[in-house]
């Protein structure tokens, strides 16, 4: 168990509500059966990976466009899961389609492996090697005690009738858990001995569901050597889970030890081949794209232009007709942006990013009422951006319907107060005489 330092000058009554909430939220670990401190529930845990993970994805581009694809890799980290430590989790396993090298853990078992990363494995092995990599964050609650060290935290810096106001510590609301935070456990980042014992869990997982455990060394060595080439795709990766030497070579230690019975296992390639295939052939497409996307932050909205239309002749997919929509709002080609995405939400009507650029575009065309379509639609995609809400306040405004523009400028207000947007939303309601 560790232990939190009190805050300093901290009155006893006080320290004394802090130690009952300290006492009370030690939780045994289902991996190593140690008391630790946790102060969110298994049931808040899971609450926490069922309501973001849709937001995390959406993050990521959404879900790569391939069933069969999705299905197998959710059939490799549900046998994986089958045998861990916490059995009775409800996993669940996608492919989604961002570019970076990376995958990453939710509470409660909900596991997200990038389009990026996947099309660098060569057996399937090696991709249960990161699945079982990431099921030992989940088996071991490391994102659950890394939301409970940032709730201590704050709970020891707020005032004792903030502290005294928990009837249920396991329930209330000490810590907001809006949209917003999926981005904080996405990119969680993990301690060096997280990684390791996730490291040596993933190895338990694999040998018991059949895999060669060489695979999950095999998907490092991967990793590290893509760095050379690609180190901003990893960027993520490398912040979230700090891949070094060391932990290769404890990996190499227990396969020569633990598993030197279990290495000589053939690595299951054909199927993997077979399931990939589709993915693997777009190689070039996605190539074009990631030049795109590249060419879009240095300013260069011609050549990404052009990057995103040979994209587009090699495969048609939402993201690649978003980014050029983008790159030609850039070029104030404002009715040629529009036709690209709307071709976009043809192809996915459920992206996010699409939904709200399309808001964008009309915007600036004076179409307020497509505008709040297809902001609402993104609303309901991401709840709680204030740029989102800030739109659709303007619209309604914009289309004389005071009282629904008043209370989304109010939930702008809320989200985003000492922001521009926030800042917009208080003038509003200030000179309205909603607020004072």
């Amino acid at each position: 168990m560790k232990i939190y330092a009190v805050k300093k000058h901290m009155p006893f009554y006080a320290v004394l509500v802090f130690l009952m909430i300290f006492i009370s939220a030690c939780a045994k670990n289902p991996v190593t059966g140690e008391r630790e401190l946790v102060l969110i529930s298994e049931e808040d845990e899971l609450s926490i990976g069922v309501k973001n993970y849709p937001i995390t994805t959406q993050m990521n581009n959404g879900l790569f466009k391939d069933d069969e694809l999705q299905a197998y890799v959710n059939g490799v980290g549900k046998r994986l899961g089958a045998v861990s430590h916490r059995q009775n989790l409800p996993y669940e396993f996608n492919v989604v389609n961002s570019s970076d090298y990376n995958a990453f853990c939710l509470p409660g078992g909900k596991i997200s492996i990038t389009r990026g990363l996947l099309i660098n494995l060569g057996n399937e092995d090696q991709l249960a090697g990161i699945l079982g990599h990431e099921i030992g964050h989940a088996t071991a609650r490391h994102s659950a005690k890394h939301i409970s060290r940032t709730v201590l935290t704050q709970a020891v810096l707020v005032s004792i009738e903030a502290v005294l106001a928990a009837k249920d510590i396991k329930n209330r609301e000490l810590y907001s858990l809006g949209s917003t935070f999926a981005a904080t456990l996405m990119l969680m980042k993990y301690s060096r001995d997280q990684e390791r014992q996730s490291d040596h869990l993933g190895l338990d997982y694999m040998n018991k569901t059949g895999y060669n455990p060489t695979g999950l060394k095999q998907s490092m060595e991967i990793l590290q050597k893509a760095h050379k080439k690609e180190s901003s795709k990893l960027e993520n990766l490398f912040m979230t889970h700090p891949l070094t030497t060391e932990r290769i070579d404890a990996i190499s230690k227990e396969l020569n030890t633990t598993y030197k019975d279990t290495v000589i296992r053939e690595l299951k390639a054909d199927e993997f081949s077979r399931k990939t295939a589709h993915l693997k052939n777009l190689k070039n497409a996605y190539a074009h794209y990631d030049r795109g996307d590249e060419a879009m932050g240095k300013k260069d909205y011609k050549t990404a232009e052009g990057e995103y239309n040979k994209a587009i002749w090699l495969h048609k997919d939402a993201i690649f007709y978003s980014g050029l929509a983008f790159a030609l709002l850039k070029q104030d080609k404002t009715e040629d942006a529009k036709t690209a995405i709307d071709a976009s939400i043809k192809i996915d009507p459920n992206l996010f990013g699409s939904r709200f650029l399309s808001g964008l575009i009309n915007y600036k065309s004076e179409k307020y009422q497509t505008t709040l379509v297809h902001m609402l639609a993104a609303d309901k995609l991401i709840s709680d951006v204030p740029q989102v809400k800030l739109y659709i306040a303007r619209c309604y405004e914009r289309l004389n319907n005071k009282e629904k523009s008043a209370a989304y400028y109010k939930e702008t207000l809320k989200l985003d107060p000492n922001g521009e947007a926030g800042k917009e939303a208080r003038e509003k309601l200030i000179k309205w005489g909603v607020i004072k």
